[in-house]
């Protein structure tokens, strides 16, 4: 029902397993692919040649953990990465790490009394509107808003 005009198409190459998220930046620039082999993938259509190659190649950023979800802030200056982990991840938009969320203490059954996920991450997001604020959730049946301060 849908006809979505397409006017220009490329095929990228970059990963070796199922490409299971990504990212658009506000402006459209860059993308950012996450996947089933643990590693990102970042493009800049403006900078790129002819070979479509990534400009950034970051392999295991999250150790042995697939990736699930990715966005860019509001901004577009960051990314929260999250993998199947308990411990989401904030990258620059150039792929260097800016920080990792706390994990939280399983033993605790409260969880609202515990700092952080106990089991994978399923999801994430960054506010529509706020820069330093983002949604993550998880196999713990919880959701968390981070304040994300620089």
């Amino acid at each position: 029902p849908y006809h979505v005009p397409v006017s220009n198409e490329i095929y990228l190459k970059g990963h070796k397993k199922v490409v299971s998220c990504l990212a658009v930046d506000h402006t459209g620039n860059r993308l950012i692919t996450g996947s089933h082999d643990y590693n990102l993938r970042l493009y800049d259509f403006h900078g790129m040649k002819r070979d479509l190659q990534p400009f950034r190649k970051i392999d295991v950023p999250c150790g042995d953990h697939q990736i699930v979800a990715l966005s860019y802030s509001p901004s577009g200056d960051l990314i929260l990465v999250v993998p199947g982990s308990c411990q989401p991840k904030i990258f620059d938009r150039d792929g260097r790490e800016e920080g990792v969320f706390p994990r939280g203490d399983m033993y605790i059954r409260d969880q609202k009394n515990t700092k952080g996920h106990v089991m994978g991450c399923t999801s994430g997001q960054w506010h529509p509107t706020e820069r330093g604020e983002a949604l993550t959730g998880s196999f713990d049946g919880t959701m968390r808003l981070w304040e994300i301060g620089r």
